[in-house]
């Protein structure tokens, strides 16, 4: 059961890193070894990306100088 919900989530958002981990999880348990490999190798690229986009979003930040007290 585990194994098909995590497809379908997939299916809805190809990049999701906890469906990817928790399917090779399953597959582990069962006889669905020979997808792994290039399962990991989609869940690393998925966490590249991830970081690559969390950099950028990290990368400038807006800074507001106090303003003075009115005189």
């Amino acid at each position: 059961m585990a194994i098909k919900e995590c497809r379908l989530a997939l299916q809805e958002s190809p990049t999701d890193q906890t469906a990817l981990y928790h399917l090779v999880l399953a597959l582990r348990k069962t006889n669905g070894k020979s997808e792994i490999p290039d399962l990991l190798k989609r869940l690393a690229q998925a966490r590249q990306d991830a970081a690559k986009q969390e950099a950028e979003h990290n990368r400038y930040k807006l800074m507001v100088e106090p303003s003075a007290p009115p005189e």
